[in-house]
C-alpha cells in the first residue's frame, strides 16, 4: 500500500499537475472567470441553504420544547437529517396548542 501511495505522490503527481496546467492554460481567460464565479456562486448558495436549515432545526427544537414534547432533541436530529420531509412530519405530529405548565402563581408583594 505504501509503495502504491509513494508511486502516485512521487511519479504520477508531476505528470498530473503538468497535464492539468496544460489543459487549464488552453481555456480562454473569460471562460475561466465565468467558471470561477459560477463555482463561487454555488458555494455561497450551498452555505446559505445550510444556514437556513440549521436555523429551521433550531426553531423546531425550541418549538418542541415550548410545546412540552417528550424529545425535542430527537426532532432536531430528524429535521437536520431529513430536511423538508422531517419538517413536514414535525408540523403534522406536533400538538396543535402550546401546553401550559402548571406553575404556582408568584406570592403577593409584602
Amino acid at each position: 500500500m505504501l509503495t502504491l501511495i509513494s508511486y502516485f505522490l512521487i511519479i504520477q503527481k508531476p505528470k498530473i499537475i503538468k497535464n492539468y496546467i496544460y489543459l487549464f492554460s488552453h481555456i480562454p481567460a473569460g471562460d475561466r472567470m465565468i467558471g470561477l464565479l459560477a463555482f463561487a456562486g454555488m458555494g455561497i448558495c450551498t452555505a446559505v441553504w445550510f444556514i437556513i436549515w440549521i436555523l429551521v432545526a433550531i426553531w423546531v427544537y425550541k418549538d418542541a420544547k415550548k410545546r412540552n414534547m417528550s424529545s425535542p432533541a430527537l426532532w432536531l436530529i430528524i429535521v437536520l437529517l431529513l430536511n423538508l420531509i422531517g419538517l413536514i412530519i414535525y408540523i403534522i405530529v406536533r400538538p396543535k396548542e402550546v401546553q401550559q405548565t402548571s406553575q404556582a402563581p408568584p406570592p403577593p408583594p409584602m
